[in-house]
């Protein structure tokens, strides 16, 4: 406890001196050396011929007249004067109300500290008199205003309930930047006014958001985010731009904005010798791009090698050996590995320039935590081009391979652990447009949004079909998940990025060497005082059997097993805690599952729905009462410390043992403090069984769209999911207790039914075994 008192002490001593640093000076500086010499894309090589013009055309309006839907928030207007609507009850009125925008700039002394106003002036007469500005720093769900006055890392977060950060920060990511460059392309007519709105914007954000000042600079991972999609953008809109709106002025001002970038990772790196995540991977991949777009000098050059040092270091230690993340969640999985493969696709196409610098670069340009290496000392190599390691590019493939079992018949993964609906880009459209008034009745998050339009276009946030085309982008001889006939675009943008080169690959490869066996683990289950069985069995009539061509894709580092059939896809969590134990994007799902069969959802993850902006709301759905396990006595199975500081930690107290797997049924055994809980899938011609033991009396768990949150944000209401869906399940659970059996819930059929369902379970023992194995 002293030791981190005197570290907390330390560290704020150190930033004593920078906080009054940039509370008395402007931290914007020009760089003579900082100019962009570098276009990683090529315009004409994109392909485009997918993109929906009509979603085009709307999130053209929407982008243009600063509405933007973001994190559940509904096409909602972001202004200094606009009216926000609310998030559970919670709503801030801290607009700033500024009434005249003046061509000079004297209403940004409202915005920011006194040594900032003549430059942020300065900027702002280059913007168009018709733009209207948009406020940074609004959580424009709740209202809540922080302030570019106070230094970044004195800003209040998780203080407020209701305010939640994540949403400025997610709209100062411009992901929706290289988005209007596509568009451009798209409606040609529009060009001009999509590259004025980009010049705009970018100088908008300059102008009212200085270098470690505001909330867009509290976190580092969205800072780095932000530079790889200004880069982006401007590479694109630069290609674009024939009639120089894109001044040479403004280049230069570009230019130093993206070094101001660079300077503050490497000042603010989210890195810890103990535990490192997918922020920091974003660290590195957000320099990686700065580095690799601006001029080489002795410094960026150094940028340059640590990252990618870093990338090959933190890919081995964050990915397992199977290809799964370590954080315990899929939708983190999909994140850092869009982040890797975008980052990869730029180092392989890495023009002779830069490729000399990783060879020559002098490490004592490097001052930081962890230290660069010597080239002799790197794990890549370099030939007349970056060359990774073996075991670099066949952890890729696996990774990828997760993510083309975890896709669903209908596009979507399944919900494991965390999901905040975080991406490194975003360039295609990836959703459905449905009837506004519809969309208020499905999604209660949206009952106060003032959106007067007659279609509403719904963002699918749990399709990586996207991220699986640009994969396929990289990734040569892929035979598993062709997707590049529904996103091509994203395919496209890698090649352009890669140069061309790709990864000779066949994903088509078993899954052997990951540590799954063959046969049995002896279990005694009379040591199992309480026993039930569960089935499960669709109500539509079909003469296809559900364990047709029944296979396993089983990832037992990552804790997770996939079994497809026909008419199946079912997803088994057996997940570790994460992050080394510490839990912090980990739920409380362990042996429980989701059920898509015959195309449709029909047991489901809860989500996620919301972090800090609602400690109530962030349990509830992390709890063991909102997953498809077993409750006894009401206990979580990893639990969590009371307020703030056990958002994001849960205390490690599981573990999951997997005792068989064939290709249709897995045995898997669950403790944790006095619990023991086996739990047996099994899926046979016409049902899905589940078996529980348990050593204590629990109660099973399953949530048909009880509580459901199809991304960051977003709240179903769940009667309108149950009324609109075509399938229905018949579900029973019979309870073995003292040698006879209790049928609970909707009955499953005729009374012979039950009578086999009793059959089953007292020869549970003997469960008899399934014909045949193989991986997929």
């Amino acid at each position: 406890m002293l030791r981190r008192i005197l570290n907390r002490a330390r560290k704020e001593s150190g930033y004593f001196g920078k906080r009054l640093r940039d509370y008395l000076h402007d931290s914007r500086r020009n760089f003579e050396a900082a100019t962009i010499s570098y276009s990683a894309l090529d315009i004409d090589q994109l392909d485009i011929s997918r993109i929906d013009r009509r979603a085009a055309e709307y999130l053209c309006d929407m982008y243009l007249n600063h509405r933007f839907d973001l994190l559940g928030s509904g096409w909602v207007k972001n202004s200094y004067n606009s009216v926000s609507p609310g998030l559970e009850g919670y709503k801030y009125d801290h607009n700033l109300n500024i009434r005249v925008f003046d061509k000079e700039g004297c209403w940004l002394k409202e915005v920011v500290g006194r040594p900032y106003v003549n430059r942020s002036k300065d900027i702002w007469k280059d913007i168009s008199k018709d733009y209207d500005p948009i406020d940074w720093q609004r959580d424009f769900k709740s209202g809540y205003r922080w302030s570019a006055k106070r230094w970044y890392k004195d800003q209040p977060i998780g203080k407020h309930p209701g305010a939640d950060a994540k949403v400025p920060w997610e709209l100062a990511r411009m992901q929706h930047l290289p988005q209007l460059a596509i568009f451009a392309l798209i409606i040609p007519q529009q060009k001009e006014i999509l590259i004025r709105e980009f010049k705009n914007e970018t100088l908008d954000f300059f102008a009212c958001n200085p270098p470690n000042m505001g909330i867009n600079w509290a976190c580092t991972m969205d800072v780095a985010i932000r530079a790889t999609n200004l880069l982006l953008a401007y590479d694109l809109f630069t290609q674009l731009d024939g009639n120089d709106c894109l001044t040479d002025e403004f280049k230069k001002l570009f230019a130093d904005n993206i070094y101001h970038h660079g300077e503050f990772i490497v000042n603010n790196l989210e890195w810890h010798s103990k535990l490192t995540g997918n922020h920091y991977l974003a660290n590195i991949v957000g320099l990686l791009y700065i580095s690799t777009y601006l001029q080489p000098t002795e410094e960026t050059s150094a940028w340059l090698a640590f990252s990618v040092q870093e990338l090959i270091d933190e890919f081995d230690k964050q990915f397992y050996d199977d290809g799964g993340n370590y954080e315990a969640s899929t939708f983190y999985h999909c994140l850092s590995l869009e982040m890797v493969l975008y980052a990869t696709a730029l180092i392989i196409g890495l023009d002779a320039a830069r490729v000399e610098t990783l060879r020559h670069y002098n490490p004592y340009m490097w001052a930081h935590k962890p230290a660069l290496r010597t080239q002799q000392e790197q794990k890549y190599s370099i030939a007349s081009a970056v060359v990774l390691p073996g075991w670099y590019i066949s952890k890729f493939q696996k990774a990828t391979k997760l993510v083309s079992d975890l896709t669903k018949p209908n596009g979507d993964i399944p919900q494991i652990g965390d999901n905040d609906s975080g991406c490194l880009f975003k360039f295609s459209p990836n959703g459905v447009f449905i009837n506004a008034e519809k969309a208020k009745i499905r999604y209660t998050n949206l009952r106060q949004n003032d959106y007067e339009g007659k279609d509403y276009f719904d963002e699918n946030q749990l399709s990586k079909i996207p991220l699986l085309s640009g994969l396929n982008g990289l990734l040569n001889k892929v035979s598993c998940c062709n997707h590049d006939s529904f996103f091509p675009l994203e395919s496209s943008v890698v090649r352009t990025l890669s140069k061309g080169y790709g990864i000779d690959s066949n994903l088509a490869v078993t899954s052997d060497g990951i540590g799954l066996k063959e046969g049995k683990t002896p279990v005694n289950y009379d040591d199992y005082k309480y026993k039930q069985i569960t089935s499960l069995q669709s109500a539509r009539a079909t003469d296809i059997p559900m364990d047709k061509r029944s296979t396993i894709s089983a990832y037992p580092d990552s804790g997770i097993y996939i079994f497809r059939s026909d008419r199946v896809h079912l997803t088994i969590c057996a997940t570790p805690n994460g992050q080394e134990g510490f839990g912090g994007h980990a739920h409380n799902d362990k042996l429980s599952f989701e059920l898509n069969l015959d195309s449709e959802d029909v047991i489901v993850d809860p989500g996620s729905y919301i972090y800090s902006a609602s400690s109530e709301r962030r349990n509830q759905f992390r709890s063991v009462k909102s997953h498809s396990t077993i409750i006894v006595d009401g206990e979580e199975q990893n639990r969590w410390m009371k307020g703030r500081k056990g958002l994001f930690r849960l205390s490690n107290e599981t573990s999951i043992e997997l005792l068989e797997a064939t290709n249709n049924r897995i045995i898997l055994k669950l403790q944790y403090r006095d619990v023991s809980h086996i739990r047996i899938f099994q899926i046979t011609h016409d049902r899905i069984l589940i078996y529980d033991y348990c050593n204590k009396p629990f109660k099973c768990n399953f949530n048909t769209f009880d509580i459901y949150s199809p991304g960051y944000g977003k709240l179903v209401n769940t009667q309108e999911i149950r009324q609109g869906s075509p399938l229905s399940i018949k579900l029973a659970r019979i309870i073995h207790k003292k040698q006879y059996f209790v049928a609970e819930g909707l009955p499953c059929g005729s009374s012979s039914e039950l009578e086999y369902l009793q059959t089953v379970i007292e020869d549970s023992k003997e469960i008899p075994e399934a014909q045949g194995f193989r991986y997929r």
